[in-house]
Order: C-alpha cells, then sequence, then structure tokens
C-alpha cells in the first residue's frame, strides 16, 4: 500500500518534493480543485486508465469509529 495523493497540475507542483519519497504516489487530475489523500492501491481491473485507486480501508475505519464513538453526534 502506498500513500496516495490526487490533485490539480497547479497543486502538485507545491508537492514536487513528495514524489522522490518512497511509497507516496501522486496523480494529476484537473477536475480536483483540493488535495486528495488516502491509501493507495493498485488498480488491476482491465482497460483502466488509472494505475492507482483509492483503497476503502480507510473509509471503513472512520466509519467503525463513528459507530463506536458514543459522542459523535450525526445531524442531518
Amino acid at each position: 500500500m502506498h500513500l496516495l495523493i490526487t490533485a490539480n497540475k497547479e497543486l502538485l507542483s507545491k508537492l514536487s518534493s513528495l514524489e522522490d519519497m518512497q511509497g507516496v504516489k501522486t496523480v494529476c487530475d484537473n477536475t480536483v480543485s483540493t488535495y486528495l489523500v488516502g491509501i493507495g492501491i493498485p488498480n488491476t481491473a482491465k482497460g483502466v486508465a488509472k494505475r492507482w485507486k483509492y483503497s476503502s480501508l480507510l473509509r471503513f475505519i472512520a466509519h467503525i469509529f463513528l459507530i463506536m464513538d458514543e459522542k459523535v453526534g450525526l445531524t442531518s
């Protein structure tokens, strides 16, 4: 697993020092206006242009913490 960061070209240029770090993958997506950070895994689906995708593991852990924490109130 790697740390996966998705952002537009302008924002990724500010993180140029991260590209040399081992375990950090960056993806340029001009439709994104912020940094998207998560756990990245190789995309093994055939015919997919992107080589990396976000793992749902981090999202799963966040949901578990929300379920287990009785003090967190979810309002609609």
